[in-house]
């Protein structure tokens, strides 16, 4: 597994994705490719780490953020298990306040492949003709 993070002044974006990935196969009924994504506007508050899953877990239980680290260290999903956070401390709450907003995707390009009169074709999805990049979605 090899996994990204960006983070810029309009976006933080953990992006994740299968080492070795197989275009339109499945295992178990999961894709063998594809691009994951999770992420959430910048701001006060906010903070963000991808790491072990027990190590962060553990850090955000003891001072309640995350310390806007990225490990880079790509390794099986099962070997210490990578996870990706996002967070934002909302203080204490003594009324309604603005929304949280987190943004959850999955991105495969090509999306699809059918059969015509001449072979095989892929085709992406409509709205990568509209976005250079996913990020911009």
């Amino acid at each position: 597994m090899t996994w990204s993070t960006t983070t810029t002044d309009n976006l933080i974006l953990h992006s994740f994705t299968l080492a070795a990935q197989s275009q339109f196969q499945a295992t178990d009924n999961r894709a063998e490719y594809g691009l994951g994504y999770h992420a959430m506007l910048p701001g006060e508050g906010i903070t963000y780490q991808a790491g072990q899953d027990r190590s962060m877990r553990r850090g955000f239980d003891i001072t309640g953020f995350l310390n806007n680290t990225v490990d880079r260290t790509f390794r099986e999903i099962n070997d210490k298990w990578p996870c990706f956070a996002l967070a934002r401390d909302l203080g204490n709450i003594t009324s309604a306040a603005g929304p949280v907003v987190f943004a959850v995707g999955l991105s495969r390009d090509p999306a699809v492949s059918y059969a015509t009169a001449d072979g095989q074709q892929s085709r992406s999805l409509f709205y990568r003709t509209q976005f250079a990049q996913d990020s911009e979605a």
